[in-house]
């Protein structure tokens, strides 16, 4: 399987993509929106008070991070905050 964007939580609008490895071992990117994570999580909240380093690494414009979950649990979370009747 080879890298991708998610189909649904990838908006051409969000300012941050998050990048994490699926089960398989393929790169999955969520382009997301920073408010969303902030509003809904004090860890994303606190993370976004930092300042970016110089160096920060971006796709398509937008803010990159690698995160350590599995694709499939950040899959999980994503889908909770912009879709909660899916719970």
């Amino acid at each position: 399987m080879e890298d991708s964007n998610h189909p649904t939580l990838w908006f051409q609008d969000g300012n941050i993509v998050l990048r994490a490895r699926s089960e398989e071992g393929s790169l999955l990117r969520f382009r997301v929106h920073q408010f969303m994570l902030a509003h809904h999580s004090p860890v994303f909240s606190d993370m976004f008070t930092l300042p970016n380093p110089a160096a920060a690494d971006t796709y398509e414009g937008a803010l990159a991070v690698d995160m350590p979950d599995k694709a499939e649990d950040l899959k999980g979370f994503l889908r909770v905050l912009y879709d909660p009747a899916c719970v």
